[in-house]
C-alpha cells in the first residue's frame, strides 16, 4: 500500500464515523481537513430526498485553513448562509419546511444573488435545525513534508487593506507588478526561446492576457451567468452587475481605504465605515 493509498483508507474511516456538533465543539482540530455531514433517515426526509440508499453523508468538503473556522464558525453559526454554500444548500432544501426565504447577504447593495443570506430570524431558525439533525465528522490533514510554513493570524481589515493593495498592484498604470509589465516580459522571455515549447507558450499567454482583459470587463460570477442563459436558458441568472470590475479596480487605484478621494462616493455612503464598505 503507497502513503497515498494509506492517507485515503484513514479519511475514507474518519469520515465515515460522524458525531454531534456538541461534542464537535472540543473535538474539532483547528487545522485544515475535510469534512463529512450526515443526517439520519427522518433528515433526509425532512430535506425531500427520500429514504437514504446506503450510509454515504448529505455533504463532503474540505477546509484550507480550519476545520473550526469553515464548520463550526461558517457553516454550523449564524449570520454566515452568504458566505457557506452548506447552509445554502440546506436553506434551498427547507425553503417550505422551514418557510426560509432567501434576500440579498448585502441588503444596501443586492447582487451576486447566487451567494444569497437570509433574514436574521431566518438564518438562527437554520442554523437551530442544523444542530438538531445534523452529524459531523472530520479528519485533520497533516502535512508530513519538511518544507517550512509561516502562519499568522490577520484581522479581517489588515486582510482587506493587504486584498486592495495586491489589485493595485496587479492594474495599477505605474506599478512595477503590474499585470500588463509582467506580461511583456514573459512575453519577450519567450520569444528569445527556440525549443519545441515556444509555439505552445505563446499561446498560453496570449490565453492568459485575453482573460485577465476580459474578467475586467465581466467578473466570473457574471460570465458564468451569462452562460447558464445562453446555453440552458435560465433566465432567473439573466441580470447584469451593476458595476463592471474595471471600474471598481480602477476607484481602489485612487487610494487605499482610508483615502478615496473624490472616488469615496461610488464607493460608500459620505458617513459609512470603509471597512464595512469594502467587504462588500
Amino acid at each position: 500500500m503507497t502513503d497515498l493509498d494509506a492517507v485515503r483508507c484513514k479519511a475514507r474511516d474518519a469520515l465515515a464515523q460522524p458525531g454531534s456538533l456538541t461534542a464537535a465543539h472540543s473535538a474539532v482540530p483547528a487545522q485544515p481537513g475535510l469534512y463529512a455531514i450526515y443526517g439520519e433517515a427522518v433528515t433526509w426526509d425532512m430535506l425531500g430526498l427520500g429514504e437514504p440508499p446506503d450510509g454515504r453523508p448529505l455533504y463532503i468538503g474540505k477546509a484550507e485553513e480550519s476545520l473550526v473556522t469553515r464548520d463550526l464558525k461558517t457553516h454550523f453559526g449564524d449570520g454566515r448562509t452568504g458566505q457557506s454554500t452548506v447552509r445554502r444548500s440546506f436553506a434551498a432544501l427547507l425553503h417550505d419546511t422551514l418557510g426560509l426565504r432567501g434576500m440579498p447577504r448585502n441588503p444596501a447593495r443586492p447582487g451576486y444573488f447566487s451567494n444569497y443570506g437570509l433574514s436574521a430570524a431566518h438564518d438562527a431558525a437554520l442554523t437551530r435545525w442544523m444542530r438538531e439533525h445534523l452529524h459531523l465528522a472530520t479528519i485533520s490533514i497533516d502535512d508530513n513534508t519538511d518544507v517550512e510554513h509561516v502562519v499568522a493570524e490577520f484581522a479581517k481589515r489588515d486582510v482587506q487593506i493587504g486584498f486592495t493593495t495586491l489589485l493595485r498592484q496587479c492594474h495599477g498604470p505605474t506599478d512595477e507588478a503590474r499585470f500588463d509589465l509582467v506580461h511583456r516580459f514573459l512575453r519577450g522571455g519567450a520569444a528569445a526561446a527556440t525549443d519545441v515549447a515556444h509555439a505552445t507558450r505563446f499561446q498560453q499567454l496570449d490565453a492568459w492576457a485575453e482573460a485577465v482583459i476580459g474578467l475586467r470587463d465581466r467578473s466570473l460570477d457574471q460570465r458564468v451567468r451569462d452562460r447558464y442563459v445562453s446555453e440552458e436558458g435560465w433566465t432567473v441568472f439573466d441580470y447584469q452587475e451593476a458595476t463592471r470590475p474595471y471600474e471598481l479596480i480602477k476607484i481602489l487605484n485612487y487610494g487605499d481605504l482610508i483615502h478615496w478621494g473624490r472616488q469615496r462616493g461610488k464607493v460608500l455612503d459620505p458617513d459609512e465605515d470603509e471597512y464595512a464598505a469594502s467587504m462588500r
